[in-house]
């Protein structure tokens, strides 16, 4: 059976009991891998120390993109953060807003307009949505529009439904596209598995 929102459909199941589900990520550069759903509703204790650091730099009014199920909008709202998680899946709105995230809403990054953030958060290889290296551009000149003066960009290096392209970039190919969009990149931490956190902040 295929469906349009695989994502939604298994964190809406997850969060009325159904808990043993897992999703089967089908990909061309590698084996499928299972990932269980509760990944998705993880504590900030079981988080990996890349995550942990990413929401203690957050700053100001946070735009969450591609938030899933909320984990970590959940942890900076109750932090006292203006927060705003979007996400393209319906279904991980509606579980978003049923764990008290009011401000999630249904939406693609790159249509997003009329609102200012102090910082962007992009977890789980968030920057992935560029879907191709050409697309990365479009990326940093629509954060440009997002980001408030001195705000910045936290990235870090996630029933079937369609294949859709999703871009891995490495820190330097990063950093590279960065400067020449006006921002710098600055490496927070590494993890052991080729996953980075970096800071990109606009004319800094």
């Amino acid at each position: 059976m295929k469906t349009t929102d695989p994502l939604g459909k298994a964190l809406k199941d997850y969060s009325i009991g159904n808990k043993s589900k897992k999703i089967i990520v089908k990909s061309s550069i590698s084996e499928d891998e299972a990932v269980s759903i509760d990944y998705f509703f993880r504590p900030e204790e079981l988080m990996p120390a890349i995550e942990q650091k990413a929401l203690q730099l957050c700053q100001g009014k946070v735009l969450d993109a591609g938030a899933a199920a909320g984990r970590h909008s959940v942890i900076l709202q109750k932090r006292g953060f203006e927060v705003w998680p979007i996400d393209i899946s319906a279904g991980a709105v509606e579980v978003m807003k049923s764990r008290g995230l009011l401000n999630a809403r249904q939406a693609d990054y790159f249509k997003l307009e009329n609102k200012k953030y102090d910082t962007l958060l992009f977890m789980m290889n968030g920057v992935g949505i560029c879907g191709h290296l050409e697309k990365l551009d479009q990326f940093f000149i629509k954060a440009g529009e997002l980001l408030n003066q001195g705000g910045q960009i936290m990235q870090y290096d996630g029933v079937e439904g369609p294949f859709f392209y999703w871009l891995y970039v490495d820190f330097d190919t990063l950093s590279t596209y960065a400067d020449r969009n006006g921002f710098s990149c600055e490496m927070i931490l590494e993890g052991p598995h080729y996953e980075f956190l970096a800071r990109l902040r606009r004319g800094v």
